[in-house]
Protein backbone atom coordinates (compact mmCIF):
# COMPACT_ATOMS: atom_id res chain seq x y z
CA UNK A 1 0.00 0.00 0.00
CA UNK A 2 1.51 3.51 -0.65
CA UNK A 3 -0.25 6.81 0.96
CA UNK A 4 0.68 9.71 -0.18
CA UNK A 5 0.72 13.21 1.72
CA UNK A 6 0.50 16.68 0.42
CA UNK A 7 2.60 19.29 1.22
CA UNK A 8 2.86 22.95 0.51
CA UNK A 9 6.51 22.64 -2.35
CA UNK A 10 4.73 19.43 -3.83
CA UNK A 11 3.57 16.03 -3.50
CA UNK A 12 5.68 13.02 -1.35
CA UNK A 13 4.80 9.70 -1.67
CA UNK A 14 5.01 7.22 1.43
CA UNK A 15 5.50 3.55 1.78
CA UNK A 16 2.99 1.96 4.21
CA UNK A 17 5.05 -1.21 5.87
CA UNK A 18 1.85 -2.28 8.29
CA UNK A 19 0.72 -4.75 6.66
CA UNK A 20 4.35 -7.00 6.98
CA UNK A 21 3.75 -6.39 10.94
CA UNK A 22 0.56 -7.96 11.30
CA UNK A 23 1.17 -11.16 12.69
CA UNK A 24 -1.51 -13.80 13.30
CA UNK A 25 -1.68 -16.29 16.30
CA UNK A 26 -0.03 -18.81 14.04
CA UNK A 27 3.30 -16.72 13.13
CA UNK A 28 4.05 -15.82 16.60
CA UNK A 29 3.88 -19.67 18.29
CA UNK A 30 7.44 -21.06 19.62
CA UNK A 31 9.16 -23.85 17.01
CA UNK A 32 8.97 -27.39 17.86
CA UNK A 33 12.31 -28.76 18.05
CA UNK A 34 10.97 -32.17 18.87
CA UNK A 35 11.14 -33.46 15.28
CA UNK A 36 14.73 -32.45 14.95
CA UNK A 37 16.21 -33.61 17.92
CA UNK A 38 14.53 -37.20 17.22
CA UNK A 39 16.06 -36.92 13.51
CA UNK A 40 19.43 -35.76 15.01
CA UNK A 41 19.25 -38.95 17.40
CA UNK A 42 19.50 -40.96 14.39
CA UNK A 43 21.43 -39.10 12.03
CA UNK A 44 24.42 -38.06 14.09
CA UNK A 45 25.37 -40.99 15.09
CA UNK A 46 25.61 -42.24 12.09
CA UNK A 47 27.39 -39.73 10.46
CA UNK A 48 29.97 -40.07 13.73
CA UNK A 49 30.34 -44.02 13.16
CA UNK A 50 30.85 -43.56 9.11
CA UNK A 51 33.79 -40.33 9.73
CA UNK A 52 35.25 -42.68 12.44
CA UNK A 53 35.38 -45.72 10.38
CA UNK A 54 36.90 -43.74 7.55
CA UNK A 55 38.66 -41.33 9.07
CA UNK A 56 40.48 -43.79 11.59
CA UNK A 57 41.72 -46.20 8.44
CA UNK A 58 42.68 -43.51 6.66
CA UNK A 59 44.49 -41.52 8.97
CA UNK A 60 45.93 -44.60 10.75
CA UNK A 61 47.35 -45.56 7.35
CA UNK A 62 48.88 -42.20 6.54
CA UNK A 63 50.57 -42.17 9.75
CA UNK A 64 52.36 -45.92 10.02
CA UNK A 65 53.18 -45.34 5.97
CA UNK A 66 55.70 -42.26 7.43
CA UNK A 67 56.53 -43.38 10.74
CA UNK A 68 57.56 -46.98 9.46
CA UNK A 69 58.99 -46.21 5.56
CA UNK A 70 59.87 -42.51 5.70
CA UNK A 71 61.07 -42.02 9.15
CA UNK A 72 64.88 -41.70 8.14
CA UNK A 73 64.22 -39.93 4.79
CA UNK A 74 61.36 -37.51 6.04
CA UNK A 75 61.13 -34.63 4.53
CA UNK A 76 59.44 -31.25 6.11
CA UNK A 77 56.36 -31.87 4.20
CA UNK A 78 56.21 -35.97 5.03
CA UNK A 79 56.42 -34.42 8.76
CA UNK A 80 53.96 -32.14 8.64
CA UNK A 81 51.79 -34.48 7.06
CA UNK A 82 52.49 -36.79 9.79
CA UNK A 83 51.27 -34.11 12.48
CA UNK A 84 47.97 -34.06 10.32
CA UNK A 85 47.64 -37.60 10.46
CA UNK A 86 47.46 -37.35 14.43
CA UNK A 87 45.72 -34.21 15.27
CA UNK A 88 43.11 -36.17 12.89
CA UNK A 89 43.50 -39.14 15.00
CA UNK A 90 42.99 -36.94 18.15
CA UNK A 91 39.61 -35.52 16.54
CA UNK A 92 37.96 -39.03 15.76
CA UNK A 93 38.45 -40.71 18.92
CA UNK A 94 36.35 -38.23 20.40
CA UNK A 95 33.33 -39.55 17.72
CA UNK A 96 32.21 -42.39 19.32
CA UNK A 97 31.52 -40.86 22.64
CA UNK A 98 29.79 -37.95 20.65
CA UNK A 99 27.76 -40.47 18.99
CA UNK A 100 26.85 -42.05 22.29
CA UNK A 101 25.50 -38.76 23.72
CA UNK A 102 23.92 -37.67 20.25
CA UNK A 103 21.60 -41.28 20.45
CA UNK A 104 20.51 -41.28 24.13
CA UNK A 105 20.93 -37.35 25.04
CA UNK A 106 22.68 -38.50 27.93
CA UNK A 107 26.34 -38.53 29.34
CA UNK A 108 27.23 -41.34 31.42
CA UNK A 109 31.22 -41.58 31.26
CA UNK A 110 31.73 -39.06 34.37
CA UNK A 111 33.43 -35.25 34.45
CA UNK A 112 37.27 -36.37 33.44
CA UNK A 113 35.89 -38.07 30.03
CA UNK A 114 33.89 -35.06 29.49
CA UNK A 115 36.93 -33.06 29.54
CA UNK A 116 38.92 -35.66 28.05
CA UNK A 117 36.67 -35.88 25.15
CA UNK A 118 35.79 -32.24 24.60
CA UNK A 119 39.95 -31.77 25.25
CA UNK A 120 40.71 -34.31 22.15
CA UNK A 121 38.26 -32.55 20.10
CA UNK A 122 39.21 -29.53 20.38
CA UNK A 123 42.32 -30.18 20.21
CA UNK A 124 42.43 -32.45 16.96
CA UNK A 125 40.07 -29.58 15.49
CA UNK A 126 42.35 -26.23 15.73
CA UNK A 127 45.66 -28.69 15.24
CA UNK A 128 43.85 -30.05 11.45
CA UNK A 129 43.41 -26.77 10.81
CA UNK A 130 46.86 -25.06 11.14
CA UNK A 131 48.39 -27.64 9.87
CA UNK A 132 46.56 -27.70 6.54
CA UNK A 133 47.35 -23.81 6.50
CA UNK A 134 51.13 -24.71 7.17
CA UNK A 135 50.74 -27.07 4.20
CA UNK A 136 49.39 -24.68 2.08
CA UNK A 137 51.99 -21.78 2.70
CA UNK A 138 54.79 -24.50 2.36
CA UNK A 139 53.17 -25.49 -1.21
CA UNK A 140 53.32 -21.66 -2.04
CA UNK A 141 57.01 -21.35 -0.66
CA UNK A 142 57.72 -24.40 -2.49
CA UNK A 143 56.40 -23.23 -5.94
CA UNK A 144 56.83 -19.38 -6.05
CA UNK A 145 60.47 -19.36 -4.05
CA UNK A 146 61.61 -22.84 -5.10
CA UNK A 147 65.42 -21.71 -4.93
CA UNK A 148 65.71 -18.97 -1.91
CA UNK A 149 63.56 -20.87 0.74
CA UNK A 150 65.33 -24.27 -0.56
CA UNK A 151 67.90 -24.35 2.56
CA UNK A 152 65.43 -23.51 5.26
CA UNK A 153 63.22 -26.58 4.36
CA UNK A 154 64.89 -28.63 7.18
CA UNK A 155 63.64 -30.99 9.25
CA UNK A 156 64.90 -29.03 12.73
CA UNK A 157 62.10 -26.44 11.20
CA UNK A 158 59.42 -28.55 10.28
CA UNK A 159 60.50 -29.78 13.93
CA UNK A 160 60.06 -26.21 15.46
CA UNK A 161 56.99 -25.01 13.45
CA UNK A 162 54.88 -28.56 14.47
CA UNK A 163 55.66 -27.38 18.41
CA UNK A 164 54.27 -24.31 17.82
CA UNK A 165 51.16 -25.47 16.01
CA UNK A 166 50.54 -27.97 18.54
CA UNK A 167 51.15 -25.23 21.55
CA UNK A 168 49.00 -22.86 20.06
CA UNK A 169 45.98 -25.44 19.34
CA UNK A 170 46.62 -26.46 23.02
CA UNK A 171 46.01 -22.59 24.43
CA UNK A 172 43.05 -22.46 22.10
CA UNK A 173 41.41 -25.34 23.57
CA UNK A 174 42.36 -24.37 27.18
CA UNK A 175 39.12 -22.08 27.68
CA UNK A 176 36.83 -24.74 26.45
CA UNK A 177 38.18 -27.61 28.72
CA UNK A 178 38.36 -25.92 31.59
CA UNK A 179 35.19 -24.69 31.67
CA UNK A 180 33.72 -28.00 29.90
CA UNK A 181 31.79 -30.62 31.92
CA UNK A 182 29.33 -32.95 33.04
CA UNK A 183 26.30 -31.37 34.67
CA UNK A 184 23.39 -32.81 36.31
CA UNK A 185 20.05 -32.18 34.53
CA UNK A 186 16.74 -33.39 36.12
CA UNK A 187 17.15 -37.63 34.88
CA UNK A 188 20.10 -36.98 32.55
CA UNK A 189 24.02 -35.87 32.75
CA UNK A 190 24.73 -33.64 29.85
CA UNK A 191 28.33 -32.32 29.04
CA UNK A 192 28.98 -29.03 28.01
CA UNK A 193 30.46 -25.39 29.00
CA UNK A 194 29.30 -24.25 32.62
CA UNK A 195 31.13 -20.99 33.30
CA UNK A 196 30.90 -19.44 36.95
CA UNK A 197 28.17 -17.37 38.19
CA UNK A 198 30.44 -14.58 38.76
CA UNK A 199 32.46 -15.26 36.16
CA UNK A 200 33.57 -12.40 33.02
CA UNK A 201 32.06 -14.34 30.59
CA UNK A 202 28.61 -14.57 31.69
CA UNK A 203 28.62 -10.91 31.65
CA UNK A 204 26.20 -9.10 28.90
CA UNK A 205 28.90 -7.22 26.28
CA UNK A 206 30.38 -4.27 28.23
CA UNK A 207 29.76 -5.15 31.23
CA UNK A 208 33.19 -5.85 31.63
CA UNK A 209 34.58 -2.70 30.30
CA UNK A 210 31.82 -0.48 32.14
CA UNK A 211 33.31 -1.94 36.02
CA UNK A 212 36.52 -1.04 34.38
CA UNK A 213 35.98 2.62 33.88
CA UNK A 214 33.86 2.92 36.86
CA UNK A 215 36.96 1.37 38.79
CA UNK A 216 39.37 3.93 37.64
CA UNK A 217 36.50 6.85 38.52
Amino acid sequence: MISNMETGEGQTEMEDYSEYYNLDDNDSQPCNNGNVREFGRIFLPTLYSLVFIVGFMGNGLVAYVLAAYHRRAMTMTDFCLLHLAVSDLLFIISLPFWSYYAATQDWPFGDFLCKTVTGLYQLGFYASTFFMVLLSVDRYVVIVHAVTIARHRSMHVGMALCGVIWVISLCASLPTIIFTQAVNESASFTCKEEFPQDSKWKQEPGAAQRETLQMRK
